[in-house]
C-alpha cells in the first residue's frame, strides 16, 4: 500500500480509511506533510471537524518530544 508518494510532478498523499463490516466504527488516516499548500491544511481541517476523536503524532514547540496526542471534540 502506497500512503504518500513522491514523483517529479509533486507529492501525493493517500487518504486511507480502515473499517470492519458490522461496525460503525472507522479510524481514518490522513498523512501529513511538513510543507504543503495552504489549501492541503485548510481541507484537512475542514475533513477532521466530523471527527469524535483525533489523534495527532509528530513534533512541535519547545519542550520535549511528545509520542502522541489525542484531542477528544465533545
Amino acid at each position: 500500500m502506497q500512503i504518500v508518494e513522491v514523483t517529479t510532478f509533486g507529492v501525493r498523499s493517500a487518504v486511507i480509511t480502515l473499517r470492519r463490516s458490522g461496525s460503525p466504527l472507522r479510524f481514518v488516516l490522513y498523512p501529513m506533510l511538513h510543507m504543503a499548500a495552504e489549501a492541503f491544511y485548510t481541507e484537512v481541517s475542514r475533513r477532521l471537524k466530523s471527527a469524535d476523536v483525533i489523534v495527532v503524532e509528530g513534533v512541535g514547540g519547545s519542550g520535549p518530544p511528545r509520542k502522541g496526542r489525542c484531542s477528544c471534540t465533545p
